[in-house]
């Protein structure tokens, strides 16, 4: 047994399994769809994450929802446990896979616009569009279209577009957009998406975004 298994073991950490490894290849493939694209996006999310915190929580923490009633000494020690094990790192993950799921390639979004591909790249330029860049691809969020609408772009999207700020994550946005929003309320909360195609001012999602990024 090496130092290295041995390092590992002590840590709570286990060898990858080779059999996983061959079994996520299979899913992925079993998408259809670009298998190297979603594996590097896999990869690159990954990588950006930080590591998992092994005794990070605060002793008093602990002691105050134990004493407060809020969970037992068992459940703390599970939920720890759960966590150093990756579990928020696996919720942040399933978090980045919807949202991939969630848009369209440069080529499926010139498709759906009726544009070129030429043409769809100015558009996000001129920030007509939005869209970012996953392993220097563009992919375009499915909230900013409406086939309903004569030019099949979400009602006001320039406006909007135009209201955030280039360094904000796409993440952020997605939020801002397909979140419900306790100021846009008529029958029940909406979100901004809803708000416009139910024929909502414009104006008001555009100041909600700068409120947004203003903080």
């Amino acid at each position: 047994m090496t130092t290295e298994t041995l390092m590992g073991r002590a840590e709570g950490q286990q060898a990858l399994d080779p059999n996983a490894l061959a079994r996520l290849g299979r899913a992925i493939e079993r998408l259809g769809g670009d298998t190297a694209y979603v594996m590097e996006s896999i990869t690159e999310f990954i990588e950006a994450l930080d590591p998992v915190e092994r005794d990070a929580t605060p002793p008093h923490l602990k002691d105050w929802l134990i004493e407060s009633g809020s969970m037992t000494e068992e459940r703390f020690e599970a939920a720890v446990a759960e966590v150093e094990r990756g579990a928020l790192k696996v919720m942040e993950l399933r978090s980045f896979l919807k949202f991939v799921s969630d848009t369209l390639t440069l080529d499926e979004a010139a498709g759906v616009l009726d544009i070129t591909e030429d043409e769809a790249r100015q558009a996000v330029a001129d920030r007509t569009l939005h869209a970012f860049e996953i392993n220097g691809r563009l992919r375009f969020p499915q909230w900013q279209f409406d086939i309903r609408e004569p030019d099949h772009r979400l009602r006001g999207l320039t406006d909007i577009v135009r209201s955030i700020p280039k360094d904000r994550d796409w993440l952020s946005v997605q939020g801002i957009m397909t979140l419900p929003h306790e100021d846009l309320n008529t029958e029940g909360r909406q979100t901004a998406v809803e708000w416009l195609r139910n024929g909502g001012d414009v104006a008001r999602i555009r100041r909600l975004v700068r409120r947004e990024y203003r903080g």
